[in-house]
């Protein structure tokens, strides 16, 4: 019986010791992904700052080409 039981908490202790090993790994994994996370979220802020910026200018820009597209249009008698 000691025998047996010596063999079960054997086994218990490997599979113990797996078990933290797997979570050591899972938590390096978890840290990789915030980082790569909070790099990305980083990269949107930043993204919206220009978007924010240029936003307006762009707007004005596609305004003024649309309004000379459909002047040239109206002058050429809308031949292409």
């Amino acid at each position: 019986m000691d025998a047996e039981l010596e063999q079960r908490v054997s086994t218990l202790e490997r599979k113990v010791g797996e078990m933290d090993a797997s979570i050591k790994r899972n938590t390096e994994i978890t840290s990789a992904i915030k980082g790569d996370t909070e790099q990305l979220i980083g990269l949107f802020k930043g993204s919206i700052a220009l978007g924010r910026f240029f936003g307006p200018i762009l707007k004005w820009g596609f305004a003024i080409g649309a309004s000379a597209a459909a002047i040239w249009a109206a002058l050429k008698g809308g031949k292409f």
